[in-house]
């Protein structure tokens, strides 16, 4: 099985061409050189991955480049279960040599 799933990502990500159209004038085809790791399947896949993996058991929503979690009904409950998170998504994005821009990572408390 390895091997499928081996062989089907190097389908993927190997031997790649493009070319881009502006209205009606269009480059020639080049050879895609760099592949950048935030292709549309893959991008789907470390998302989907981050929810069966790491936050499993949580109301996960993902949209676009988003994840949003929600926790809890009291606060002492939703920081135990948030720092947990915290902690699962830190180790999960470095195996998978990820980064959070912390910048656009927030949180809010409804009551």
């Amino acid at each position: 099985m390895p091997g499928i799933i081996l062989n089907w990502f190097q389908s993927y990500l190997c031997d790649r061409k493009q070319f881009i159209s502006l209205g009606i004038s269009k480059s020639s085809l080049q050879n895609v050189t760099l592949v950048c790791r935030k292709g549309p399947l893959l991008f789907l896949l470390y998302t989907l991955m981050i929810s069966i993996t790491v936050l499993v058991n949580q109301t996960v929503k993902l949209f676009a480049g988003d994840t949003n979690v929600f926790y809890g009904t009291t606060l002492p409950e939703v920081y135990g279960k948030v720092n947990k998170a915290i902690m699962a998504l830190s180790e999960w994005f470095y195996a998978n040599k990820l980064s959070v821009n912390v910048e656009k990572s927030c949180y809010s408390l409804f009551g």
